[in-house]
């Protein structure tokens, strides 16, 4: 159900939204989406603790019924021009500009499926487990914060920019986290990596705008949100077969080896692989 939600939640946004404020739009709702996020473990927690594990878990069950109502009374936005969604969608994943452009989204989820796994362990272990919560918690404050400002701000100054900024947020945190065994560069190193996910998953809703056409967003979206999925799958195999500083310098080969990948692709206007994209999609449709 969460992978469906997800890639059309993504393809709505971007048909739902003019292409000058595709970043705004997103930022937008990747505020809500924190918001929620952290309101929901508070209130979860608040159950939990006075109602118990099972009227608690039953009383917030309630709350995808509520959103599904919600869900029920948006326009349907349907394009005129129909194709083939399976047909678009086979040749997405063999779209040589689609898969390079999607390292990006591998990237940003490999990086942060790791760190959000490790990162407590290594508060725990360097200032202790009472800083858990704090400093974990700022991982849903910085979206809160940044990702509506900086999706207007990509919306005026481009996207290309804000991809760089990904790449080197997420270079210096892992980089910070080498020496997570001293507590100021643990904690500087979970501040870039909060900021990093605070803007990057703007960024990359946006971005799906940006390189897709009317007739194959839908293939686009669930192609990235294929390749954040396996991302994370990898971090997750990873982070149980490597320990220490292993993760952080796989981490960091990960980055580097997404950004040789995304590298050809770093200078040419989005309009040019949007089109190209589509050719490589849509051809003989």
């Amino acid at each position: 159900a969460a992978a469906m939600l997800w890639t059309a939640q993504n393809s709505y946004l971007i048909r739902a939204s003019d292409a000058t404020v595709y970043g705004i739009n997103a930022g937008f709702f990747s505020t809500l989406f924190a918001i929620g996020a952290a309101s929901g473990v508070f209130l979860l927690g608040f159950l939990l603790q006075s109602l118990g594990y099972k009227i608690g878990f039953f009383v917030f069950a309630f709350v995808p019924l509520l959103a599904l109502l919600f869900l029920l009374r948006i326009e349907d936005i349907r394009v005129e021009k129909q194709v083939d969604k399976w047909r678009a969608m086979r040749k997405a994943l063999v779209s040589p500009t689609a898969l390079r452009i999607s390292s990006i989204w591998f990237s940003f989820n490999f990086i942060q499926g790791l760190m959000l796994g490790v990162v407590p362990l290594e508060i725990k272990k360097t200032i202790g487990v009472w800083a858990i919560g704090i400093l974990v918690g700022i991982f849903y404050i910085m979206p809160m914060l940044f990702a509506y400002i900086f999706g207007k701000l990509s919306d005026l100054r481009g996207r290309r920019g804000m991809i760089t900024l990904i790449y080197v947020l997420s270079f210096s945190g892992v980089v910070l986290m080498l020496g997570a065994h001293i507590p100021i560069l643990l904690i500087l190193a979970i501040l870039l990596l909060a900021f990093n996910f605070g803007i990057a998953r703007t960024i990359t809703f946006a971005l799906v705008g940006d390189i897709s056409t009317e007739q194959n967003v839908e293939s686009v979206s669930a192609l990235m949100w294929m390749v954040q999925s396996l991302a994370f799958t990898i971090a997750i195999v990873v982070s149980v077969l490597l320990k220490g500083s292993a993760i952080y310098l796989v981490s960091l080969f990960g980055i580097i080896v997404s950004y040789l990948v995304f590298l050809p692709l770093h200078s040419v206007p989005l309009m040019i692989i949007r089109q190209r994209i589509a050719e490589e999609t849509l051809e003989n449709e």
